[in-house]
């Protein structure tokens, strides 16, 4: 489903994938995955045959694990799993933002540092809300790699009557 991109770096990485976790018609859920000790997350994202679930968050949390916040925008339940990669190097997390003014759909996008290349990213809108009907939020729409190796980026939208500041964040290594 929608854009597919590869990150390539000379270093050693694993995808691990969570549980599936079941989203309730017009509701919302959380996934998440969890690096093996010893690893840290270089991205991640998640798994769905789905069209009808949205996302408002997929990164790493501050408990150092991938969250996705997953949201149903159809009746019935759909599932979902988060899936995380890992490696064993550094991880160096570039953050850059925008505020989305209400209704106002943008791309944003965080770039490593000289010397650094990508191994993958992540967005999250904190002041956003579940993300389905009635109390709509930002939908994540594309969330990838750009097509030079040093930075991410991310569109989305917000659905809210509020201003929402999106994040985007780059992981970034020297391998």
């Amino acid at each position: 489903m929608g854009d597919q991109s590869a990150v390539c770096t000379a270093v050693t990485h694993t995808r691990i994938t969570g549980a599936r976790v079941s989203v309730p018609g017009a509701g919302s859920a959380t996934a998440f995955a969890d690096c093996p000790a010893g690893w840290r997350p270089s991205g991640g994202g998640f798994v769905t045959n789905e069209p009808f679930l949205s996302t408002s968050r997929m990164d790493v949390d501050t408990d150092g694990r991938w969250r996705v916040d997953l949201a149903n925008n159809d009746g019935p339940a759909h599932s979902a799993s988060a899936f995380v990669v890992c490696t064993t190097v550094p991880v160096t997390i570039r953050q850059t933002s925008i505020v989305l003014a209400p209704g106002e759909q943008n791309h944003v996008t965080a770039v490593c540092l000289p010397g650094q290349r990508i191994t993958g990213g992540g967005a999250h809108a904190p002041g956003s809300a579940a993300g389905v009907p009635p109390t709509p939020g930002v939908a994540i729409n594309t969330n990838r790699g750009l097509p030079e190796p040093t930075g991410w980026g991310g569109h989305a939208k917000n659905h809210t009557d509020r201003p929402q500041e999106l994040f985007i964040q780059a992981y970034c290594t020297t391998s």
